[in-house]
């Protein structure tokens, strides 16, 4: 996937959760951006998301 695709992918999803009232922050944004450069997994990406939320 390309840079331009993933950022038009990454601002869509942004405009989609603040519709919902959510605003995702930095870190969160940044693990989402490693995930669809195929820098980690999606089982990683929902491994920091879990450890994170459960802090």
């Amino acid at each position: 996937m390309s840079p331009d695709e993933i950022e038009w992918i990454m601002r869509q999803s942004t405009w989609s959760l603040e519709v919902e009232g959510q605003h995702p922050d930095a870190q969160t944004m940044e693990w989402c951006r490693q995930m669809l450069a195929d820098e980690i997994s999606l089982e990683k990406y929902l491994d920091l998301l879990i450890r994170r939320a459960t802090e």
